[in-house]
């Protein structure tokens, strides 16, 4: 190439470059500076938030003594620094578009106080004599730091005592002002209880002294297994006491140390401790043999950890004794017994467990398990019609070996049931109406509940449902007879004894008798029976004890 023609290039680019440059500082000096801007803010300080404060920014500018309020990211950018902390804050506006140059703002962090209402502390460690509190700090959900946000310091707490111990915190960095907390010192666990001496039912335990500690009492407390407490036993200023408990059962105890003042202040529990009495006697209700094989031993509860009942055809307990037990929610047992043709004596007693261990009480008294004693009886007599009479004897062998608990009620209609043909029952004789007869299944048998009616009036139960018939009856005196009849009507009394009863029934050579045994060792009271007539109308009273008791009316 000629050099003339690399002149000419040359030349060329040379000239299209600074045609270029003029055009760039043209377009420069059409653009405004910043520098003179005016940067607002909303405030001059605001408070320290845990993160930058960002706060909105106007920028007014004045050109040619006009004031013109500038757009962000229009005509300025906006940043920000140094605003965390507590201090001063720096904003930083660039110019954009048609805009150039910086102009620069501030305001001011401010720091938060420690004794704001946003400021929670929380106790983290109760104070203990010796050991100083320690707490959370957190001014709304954010957690402080103590050594950043605070100082913490804690004083008084070398005793036990009500809102004791004095806790300072003082704000620095982004935190200022102090705030003073008091709380409760608290004495350490009582150490070392121990059960020292057991005599009848008094107990006495001690247990090492916190008196350095500025306890001034301790309180004694009777608690379950679990330690859970049960009830306060003795509150005393020495490291021992003495306290009573019940026997027939396994007693724990613990203690804790107080300081008692204008409030109290209360340690720790201690360990468990426990102690174990012999249970009292146990009182039987009674015995009572329910089957051939079976018998029902009822108590009355007591405090233990359960029960041994004794049985043996000895009355004496001197051989062949066999054992059951019972836990100690129970107050009756059913148990088998080997032979059913023997009378047992039965007997009970308690015990409390301690490991495996047993410690028992006394004996109750011994029952025979069979009823022997007689309490109160009843006869009446028929005249032997075969029909009748099977009636009679098929009511009375349902009736027959009947054992009533105390408190349970006998019904004549639920014991014997319905009076049927396919039941065996004859048609004999019934009351129709107030003169009339005609025969019926099952008549007759209304003698049979008439005979236990006066039983049950001789043994001074309770007469819960009884009825008089329609027409005279000759087989019981006036006014005390007794009327069935299935489903309607019914005789029904209440054994209020303290022991269960059996009925047993004789039906035979004319004589229908109803006797009453019992296995206790009460006989039945006096009862004197008498009946009064009023025109029509006879009223039967049970006097017992010189007092009526029992009243019933009939119209023969």
């Amino acid at each position: 190439m000629k050099k003339t023609a690399v002149s000419v290039i040359i030349a060329v680019i040379f000239a299209v470059m600074c045609s270029a440059g003029i055009t760039a500082n043209a377009a420069d000096t059409t653009r405004t500076s910043l520098a003179a801007a005016e940067v607002v803010t909303s405030y001059e300080s605001y408070s320290y938030r845990f993160k930058e404060v960002k706060p909105k920014v106007k920028v007014y500018l004045t050109v040619n003594e006009k004031r013109k309020r500038l757009t962000q990211d229009e005509d300025y950018k906006v940043t920000y620094s140094d605003n965390i902390n507590v201090g001063t804050a720096t904003i930083t506006v660039k110019g954009i578009n048609d805009y150039k140059g910086k102009a620069y703002g501030s305001f001011e962090i401010t720091p938060l106080s420690i004794k704001s209402e946003d400021v929670t502390f929380t106790l983290l460690n109760k104070a203990y004599a010796g050991t100083a509190p320690s707490y959370s700090v957190k001014y709304k959900s954010q957690q402080l730091t103590e050594g950043t946000d605070y100082t913490f310091s804690a004083e008084n707490y070398s005793k036990a005592g009500y809102r004791a111990a004095k806790a300072t915190f003082k704000g620095i960095g982004n935190f200022v002002g102090s705030k003073t907390l008091k709380t409760s010192v608290y004495p350490h666990a009582v150490s070392g209880l121990k059960v020292n001496s057991v005599k009848g039912n008094s107990v006495r335990l001690s247990w090492n002294s916190l008196q350095r500690e500025g306890v001034t009492a301790y309180r004694v407390y009777e608690t379950n297994y679990n330690g859970y407490t049960v009830k306060r036993l003795a509150e005393v200023s020495s490291n021992s006491a003495t306290v009573s408990i019940s026997s027939g059962k396994v007693t724990y105890f613990r203690v804790c140390a107080v300081v008692n003042g204008k409030s109290t202040v209360s340690g720790d529990y201690s360990n468990t401790v426990s102690v174990s009495l012999k249970p009292g006697r146990t009182v039987s209700n009674y015995v009572a043999r329910v089957a051939k094989k079976k018998i029902l031993i009822s108590w009355k509860a007591t405090s233990c950890s359960g029960y041994q009942i004794a049985y043996s055809a000895d009355k004496k307990f001197k051989s062949k004794v066999n054992y059951v037990y019972a836990n100690k929610n129970s107050t009756s047992k059913r148990f088998k017994v080997k032979k059913a043709n023997k009378n047992y004596y039965v007997r009970i007693r308690a015990y409390t467990k301690v490991g495996k261990a047993k410690k028992f009480g006394k004996w109750s008294k011994a029952y025979p398990s069979d009823f022997e004693k007689l309490y109160e009886f009843y006869s009446s007599y028929y005249v032997n019609k075969p029909n009748r009479t099977k009636n009679l004897k098929l009511a009375s062998k349902k009736v027959d070996g009947t054992i009533v608990y105390p408190g349970q009620v006998f019904s004549f209609n639920d014991t014997v049931g319905p009076r049927t043909a396919e039941r065996g029952y004859k048609p004999a004789p019934v009351f129709i109406g107030a003169d009339k007869t005609e025969d019926g299944i099952g008549g007759g048998i209304c003698q049979v509940a008439t005979t236990i009616y006066n039983a049950a009036l001789y043994c001074n139960f309770d007469i819960v449902e009884r009825h008089q018939h329609s027409q005279k009856v000759t087989y019981c005196p006036l006014g005390r007879d007794a009327a069935i009849y299935w489903r309607s009507e019914d005789v029904k009394f209440r054994n209020t004894s303290k022991y269960p009863v059996k009925i047993r029934m004789y039906c035979s050579d004319g004589k229908l008798s109803c006797k009453i045994f019992t296995t206790g060792p009460k006989k039945a009271p006096k009862v004197t029976l008498k009946v009064g007539q009023n025109g029509e109308t006879y009223t039967l009273k049970r006097h017992v004890n010189g007092g009526v008791n029992y009243t019933a009316t009939s119209k023969y």
